[in-house]
C-alpha cells in the first residue's frame, strides 16, 4: 500500500519513518499542498518568490522561505519584518487552517539554488538549522 511516506524497514516489525515522499502537508486531520501554498504566497503583492519546506523535529512543521520584492523590502524597512510576516500569514489564513500555517519564516535576499537554478529541499531546510 502506498501512503506517500518515506520509510526504511529494519525488521518485519520495525521501520523508521523519514517523512513524506510528496509535497502534501498533513497536520492533525488537515491536509494542504505545499506547492499550492507557496504559489499563493508568491502571488502576494509584497513577495517575489516563496518556497515551503517540511521541517522535521519533535513534530512536523512547515517553514516558509520568502524573497521580498522592492515593495516588500520597503514595507519591511518601514514597518518591520514582523509586520510583513503577519501580513503574509493573513494571506494564507484566508485558505488554510491555522495548524497548516508556517510557524517558521526566513526572509532571504535570493532563493537558494543549484547550478541548474533549482531549489533543493536540503538547502531550504538548512536555513532553519540553529545558527541561521
Amino acid at each position: 500500500m502506498d501512503t506517500g511516506d518515506l520509510s526504511e524497514r529494519h525488521s518485519r516489525e520495525r521501520f523508521l519513518l523519514h517523512g513524506r515522499a510528496d509535497n502534501i502537508l498533513k497536520v492533525e486531520d488537515k491536509r494542504a499542498s505545499l506547492v499550492e501554498m507557496q504559489e499563493r504566497l508568491a502571488a502576494h503583492e509584497l513577495v517575489s518568490e516563496a518556497r515551503m519546506v517540511l521541517l522535521e523535529g519533535k513534530r512536523m512543521s512547515v517553514g516558509a522561505v520568502v524573497v521580498l520584492n522592492a515593495r516588500g523590502r520597503n514595507e519591511a524597512e518601514r514597518e518591520g519584518v514582523e509586520a510583513v510576516r503577519r501580513e503574509l500569514i493573513k494571506q494564507l489564513r484566508v485558505c488554510y487552517d491555522p495548524v497548516l500555517i508556517p510557524r517558521k519564516w526566513r526572509f532571504v535576499p535570493l532563493m537558494p539554488g543549484n547550478s541548474m537554478g533549482k531549489t533543493e529541499k536540503a538547502e531550504l531546510q538548512a536555513l532553519f538549522k540553529e545558527g541561521h
